[in-house]
């Protein structure tokens, strides 16, 4: 790829993965580490630079490196020096926006740098998209004509990388499509951050994010109850002896939904509420609820946290942590008594 719109792409990756601690905490209640954003940006930035321009600049069209502003022989032996400084600029630039987000001067700061970007590639639009064209030097000893890159008619009869076999339409269609996707998403995240500054505490009102996944998860955890009841056996007969209802809530009333347990093996799982339910679980807000799906429902770690409420039997509570704690493979409190229980069942 062209090697200026490459170094500005080294800059955006290091203020976006520098912006996504901050963004995963405050909106899905996810903890990130920083080594581990770094190194995926780091990888990413390589791949993409090293792998692939390189891989084009030498393979496919050596103009398209300086976008057919000049012969690529000026720059000659240097690309291979500018080149192997990209970590570096991805370095500098991920280590300047962790200091602005730390000094809480970091909201705009992803959206300037991202936009430059931006206007950078709508300028230099016409000759991006363009590929063989003021092709002096035929490439693979074939003079190509000049073709967009998304609609190729003409190339190198061979697979366009040497690790998967995909031919060079195919390969830069498929690749027209990924940059657009890349910047349009980094944009549209810079300018969500930008307007509702995500790196401060967060609101009391969920993303749609937070709540879609909060849903998901915790039909996920309630339905493997459901599902361990009807293939294991032994754990069915433990179900059989209960009996009770147990409502889910939160007190920002955007998730109601429950579990009864008729007392014969029947499990039902719903939306809505119940009347007088045998116990209800008033979770604090979405978030601590999504918080505590997270560790597979674990309520003993989420009293100790004081993210919910309980109000009604705390016996029905200790029993639904036993169900849920079967299938958690996070679960540390009596390692061996659920085990224990379901083996002096009755086999069938």
């Amino acid at each position: 790829m062209p090697i200026l719109w490459d170094i500005g792409l080294c800059v955006v990756s290091g203020f976006f993965l520098s912006s996504l601690k901050p963004l995963f905490k405050n909106t899905i209640a996810t903890k990130l580490k920083n080594r581990r954003l770094y190194l995926i940006g780091l990888l990413f930035t390589l791949f993409v630079n090293l792998l692939i321009s390189v891989w084009c600049w030498i393979e496919v069209d050596p103009n398209w490196l300086v976008l057919y502003w000049f012969d690529p022989q000026i720059i000659a032996s240097a690309v291979w020096v500018i080149y192997a400084l990209f970590p570096l600029y991805y370095t500098i630039a991920y280590w300047i926006n962790l200091r602005l987000i730390r000094n809480d001067k970091s909201r705009y700061s992803l959206l300037i740098v991202a936009s430059g970007w931006s206007i950078f590639t709508i300028l230099v639009y016409p000759d991006f998209i363009t590929l063989f064209k003021g092709n002096d030097v035929a490439t693979l000893s074939v003079d190509y004509p000049a073709q967009l890159i998304f609609f190729l008619t003409s190339y190198p009869p061979k697979n366009a990388l040497w690790i998967l076999p995909f031919n060079y339409g195919f390969f830069f269609f498929v690749f027209y499509i990924l940059v657009t996707g890349m910047i349009f998403l980094i944009e549209y995240m810079a300018i969500q951050i930008a307007r509702k500054d995500f790196y401060k505490i967060p609101s009391e009102t969920p993303s749609r994010l937070l709540l879609f996944l909060t849903n998901i998860f915790m039909d996920l955890s309630n339905k493997l109850i459901i599902r361990k009841s009807k293939k294991d056996y032994r754990f069915r007969q433990f179900v059989k002896n209960f009996e009770a209802k147990i409502q889910f809530s939160t007190k920002d009333d955007y998730i109601y939904k429950f579990l009864v347990f008729d007392g014969k093996g029947g499990i039902t799982y719903a939306k809505g509420k119940l009347d007088n339910p045998d116990a209800t679980l008033m979770y604090r807000s979405v978030r601590d609820l999504f918080i505590v799906l997270k560790n597979f429902g674990d309520v003993y770690e989420a009293m100790l946290e004081n993210r919910f409420e309980l109000f009604g039997n705390l016996n029905i509570l200790f029993k639904y942590q036993f169900l849920t704690n079967c299938f958690n493979p996070k679960a540390k409190k009596m390692p061996g008594l659920k085990q224990k229980i379901l083996a002096d069942l009755p086999a069938k």
